[in-house]
């Protein structure tokens, strides 16, 4: 009977350690492997298109929104966006975009658009 006795075990360098034994006779080896994590953050929760009336005596309008929230399979992500809930919008439209980058590059990016709506004001002086 060929016994063999196998133990691995996976360091934070990513160095995988074989140990095998046959015949009480040792043979010691390693493999380095490389992990490579190519799987895009994801989203949850963007917001829909958002309109809105300008605030009252103002060409411009407060915008409020839920913000998303990015997850990964590496446990680590890093949120950022173009505008924050709450942010001034002028008339017209505005793409509001977050993206989210793992510790690897992989980065996914999800958009809406803010439109406020209402007259223009023009300055008499």
């Amino acid at each position: 009977m060929i016994g063999f006795l196998l133990a691995i075990s996976l360091s934070t360098s990513q160095k995988w350690k074989f140990k095998a034994s046959r015949y009480h006779t040792q043979y010691n080896t390693s493999y380095i492997s490389t992990i490579a994590d190519v799987e895009d953050p994801v989203f949850a929760n963007i917001p829909n298109d958002k309109t809105q009336s300008t605030d009252p005596g103002l060409p411009t309008s407060v915008v409020s929104w839920t913000e998303p929230t990015a997850s990964d399979n590496s446990g680590s992500v890093t949120q950022t966006s173009s505008h924050n809930p709450g942010d001034v919008f002028p008339i017209g439209d505005t793409v509001v975009t977050y993206t989210a980058v793992d510790p690897y590059g992989n980065s996914k990016t999800k958009s809406f658009v803010v439109t406020v709506e209402g007259e223009s004001f023009v300055s008499l002086v």
